[in-house]
């Protein structure tokens, strides 16, 4: 599945390449993913189960006053 993923991709990558007229190679790369937050970078890195309840309330606390209520 994931050969016929790549498969798909180079194929989408030319046919833009054609549309812009460039070639494949210097067409831009597709992003799937977004760069990821700090905040998630954060998350990921924070062992829950050693946290207690008021730990946990004070980090988000902490992370709302970092990055704002959005």
């Amino acid at each position: 599945m994931v050969q016929r993923a790549g498969e798909i991709l180079a194929q989408l990558e030319a046919e833009a390449a054609d549309r812009r007229g460039a070639t494949p190679s210097s067409a831009w790369p597709l992003r799937l993913f977004a760069d990821e937050s700090p905040l998630v970078e954060e998350l990921r890195e924070l062992d829950i189960a050693t946290l207690s309840p008021v730990e946990a309330l004070n980090k988000l606390f902490e992370w709302q006053e970092k990055w704002g209520r959005e």
